[in-house]
């Protein structure tokens, strides 16, 4: 073996090391956690922070964490993860859009996945491809992954009215 394969040799050995030692987060205690280590904002270590839920696809996972409290601004977190050893492996820290109060997406997995967790929201509508369909929110928070990326999508009170 002469020296740029033996460098090559250890290179390869010290990312198979490195990539094993990521842990994996296996409770709702490790998923916050995580979103402490991760979430932009500049009390994380205080504010309060709950587990949303998980949309997994195609051996990825994405984690949902919500930071803030009844009198606290709420930040949306995805967390982008593997799945693995009966949990999650964490990858990447998304960026949510927002869609209105304690609502937002993100495009994920050649589709879109939605954090709802607005009180006053009774409806998700959306347009795609494969035609108009609305998407019951009857819990909080509420995840919902659509499998294509929508032309149009608008979150509905129990009125009919767009929630801004």
């Amino acid at each position: 073996m002469n020296r740029k394969q033996g460098i090559a040799a250890l290179l390869v050995l010290l990312a198979l090391l490195l990539t094993g030692c990521a842990s994996v987060m296996d409770s709702e205690a490790a998923y916050i956690a995580k979103a402490r280590q991760v979430i932009p904002v500049s009390d994380a270590e205080t504010i309060d922070i709950r587990y949303a839920g998980a949309v997994e696809r195609e051996g990825k996972a994405l984690l949902w964490c919500i930071s803030g409290g009844e009198y606290q601004a709420h930040t949306v977190l995805p967390m982008e993860c593997s799945v693995a050893d009966g949990g999650y492996r964490f990858e990447r820290a998304a960026k949510p859009v927002g869609m209105a109060a304690d609502a937002a997406y993100v495009r994920w997995q050649g589709g879109v996945c939605f954090c709802i967790d607005n009180a006053d929201c009774a409806l998700l509508r959306i347009a795609d491809e494969n035609g108009t369909r609305d998407v019951e929110i009857d819990t909080l928070p509420k995840l919902i992954y659509n499998e294509t990326v929508p032309s149009e999508f608008v979150l509905l009170d129990a009125d009919g009215a767009v929630l801004q």
